[in-house]
């Protein structure tokens, strides 16, 4: 056994039929080992990693530790500090939360308020920033131990008091200086699955690839607000509900990170995504059974195939917001070149699942949660690898045969079937359709022609191309650039990296505007604060057909041609202030790729 009820040779055979190789437990039992190794060379890479999940893996899945700070007096410090701990066999020293690789889950009500304090125990070490021009307006040296704190996904104000603030990413937290925050939560506010972060502008990668996220989840909204809970069979899987963070954990092969310059730091290329801090742990359901998973994808780099070996994942809410509706994947029918729930970083979702009956003759089946490989279009990896090239700025990332064709196959957690059957039923989408949220009716053309926002049209486009810029941070197309490929690279929102004296984009409250959102070349999730936006979406229909239907979200991979485009609606409620918006590749963000954006009345 492998000290938690799973056998090494189980978890050998996984890991070696998903990722494809022969690799047998008497070859890993006298070859030398380094778990902290950097492998980029393909095939060794996957008999690493297939190593990793056979040495480390197969631990019982565990739900982070939660907490419910909704009162002054119980105030909930996030601590941050270098800790300590284990990834995948490898000791590192990283950035923390409270010295934990995972944070704990925040868990509130709609109605509450969250009260929390940000402690900064960092050094204060002096970094270059990794934007190029550097951000102006910066009233201290830059330093990458510089923090502060974003509720991802939350309709919340984004600003606060000096005293208490609230969503305010604008500020930073120094090294030696503590921060309060008081997160009011409307009593109308969608329950729903969102998660809390840094974003202190430069620092923000190497900060939540060292681990600093968790989970943050709204309970007890009604039906009419999004209440999924009130559903009875969800309702019943209440003390089985899994709470999934996937991380994508970057450190060097001495288990530290301590530079973070995208795109050539590639430490984090060889590091599996773990869960909860965990390499693919076990999740025991008994045959027939329903749990509710809500998935939050913490990493920084590379969007998620996500899948379950001979099994349905029965979507029901994106971003935190209900869908109204059961969308069953994998699709029949592939759906922008793949058939699972893409998870790009930043997305959460949460699903159904319901374990099959076990096969005859059988006591206990193992079925895998996987990353299942990405193209060239999906992936992030190869396809700003592919940019990089195109563009003649860096090497290709895979050191054999240039840039790969797909991503490898990744085991994500390991699903054990065993015991007594249970009887149950998913709820069809007629159970669901009530429990969109009441705030978040549909943004129609009658609207938009009745509570226009007075600034028209919001287009965004983002960009990473070379580039010269000025010192306020404009970066037009350059013929020169594309002629000789020996200008900077840039990473952009409409020819511009961000600058904190620029003016912000401003909207009115209580108006509406159509959002096109354009890239290139690489599927970046574009992921804007305070306010959700709708978008058509295409997926699995009932029938097994595809079907293009609403969806509301605050992250969206954007599509991979340059010459198409998304068309999302937003409208501006109950805050006014200033937030940003950006791309959730996180390194892309810290070098320039970020606006501000303001509401006013």
């Amino acid at each position: 056994m492998n000290g938690h009820g799973v056998t090494t040779a189980a978890i050998v055979s996984s890991a070696a039929a998903v990722l494809g190789i022969g690799y047998g437990v008497a070859a890993r039992q006298t070859a030398p080992f380094d778990p902290c190794a950097i492998v980029l060379r393909e095939p060794d890479r996957q008999k690493f990693v297939a190593e990793l999940v056979a040495r480390f893996g197969g631990r019982d899945f565990e739900n982070p530790p939660e907490v419910s700070p909704t009162r002054p007096e119980r105030r909930y410090t996030l601590r941050v500090r270098y800790a300590t701990n284990v990834v995948a066999g490898c000791r590192v020293q990283l950035r923390s939360y409270n010295g934990k690789l995972v944070g704990d889950t925040i868990r509130a009500r709609a109605g509450e308020s969250l009260y929390l304090r940000v402690m900064n125990d960092l050094p204060d070490v002096p970094s270059p920033h990794p934007q190029e021009p550097p951000p102006d307006d910066h009233a201290h040296v830059f330093s990458f131990n510089d923090t502060n704190l974003h509720t991802h996904g939350l309709h919340t104000a984004p600003q606060g008091t000096a005293a208490e603030e609230s969503d305010n990413v604008l500020l930073d937290i120094q090294p030696g200086h503590s921060q309060n925050y008081r997160v009011d939560i409307d009593a109308k506010h969608p329950a729903g699955t969102f998660w809390y972060h840094p974003h202190s502008h430069g620092s923000t990668a190497i900060q939540v690839s060292s681990g600093m996220g968790g989970a943050l989840i709204v309970d007890g909204a009604s039906d009419a607000h999004g209440g999924l809970d009130t559903v009875p069979v969800i309702a019943a899987a209440k003390h089985q509900e899994k709470i999934l963070v996937l991380q994508q954990l970057n450190y060097d092969a001495t288990g530290r990170i301590e530079t973070f310059t995208d795109p050539s730091n590639r430490n984090w290329l060889s590091r599996v995504v773990t869960v909860n801090g965990l390499l693919a742990p076990v999740i025991r359901m008994r045959p027939g059974e329903i749990q509710r998973w809500r998935f939050i994808h913490a990493g920084v780099q590379e969007n998620i195939s996500l899948s379950l070996a001979q099994h349905q994942l029965h979507e029901i809410a994106a971003d935190g917001i209900a869908l109204g509706r059961r969308v069953s994947w994998p699709a029949t029918q592939p759906i922008d070149g793949d058939r699972n729930i893409l998870l790009g970083p930043g997305y959460r979702v949460d699903v159904l699942v319901q374990a099959n009956a076990l096969p005859a003759g059988e006591k206990r089946h193992t079925y895998i949660l996987r990353g299942s490989p990405l193209s060239g279009r999906n992936s992030i990896t190869i396809s700003t690898a592919n940019r990089l090239r195109l563009l003649n700025r860096l090497p290709a990332p895979a050191s054999a045969g240039g840039v790969p064709a797909e991503t490898p196959e990744s085991i994500i957690a390991q699903v054990v079937v065993e015991g007594p059957t249970q009887t149950n039923r998913l709820p069809d989408s007629g159970a669901l359709r009530d429990r969109v949220p009441s705030e978040l009716p549909p943004i129609t053309d009658e609207e938009l022609a009745t509570h226009p926002d007075p600034s028209g049209v919001q287009n965004v486009t983002l960009t990473m191309d070379g580039r010269t810029c000025s010192p306020a941070g404009d970066c037009p197309p350059t013929p020169q650039c594309d002629a000789t490929g020996d200008c900077p690279f840039r990473f952009m929102v409409n020819d511009r990296v961000y600058m904190p004296s620029r003016s912000p984009r401003v909207l009115k409250l209580g108006t509406a505007s159509t959002w096109v959102l354009k890239g290139n070349m690489v599927r970046h999730p574009f992921h804007i604060h305070t306010n959700p936006f709708q978008v058509q979406r295409v997926e699995p229909g009932p029938n097994g057909r595809n079907v293009t239907a609403a969806v509301w979200k605050d992250t969206l991979l954007l599509p991979f041609d340059e010459s198409a485009q998304i068309v999302a609606r937003s409208r501006y409620t109950r805050f006014t202030g200033e937030f940003v918006l950006h791309f959730h590749i996180l390194g892309h963000e810290d070098s320039g790729m970020m606006e501000r954006v303001k509401i006013t009345q």
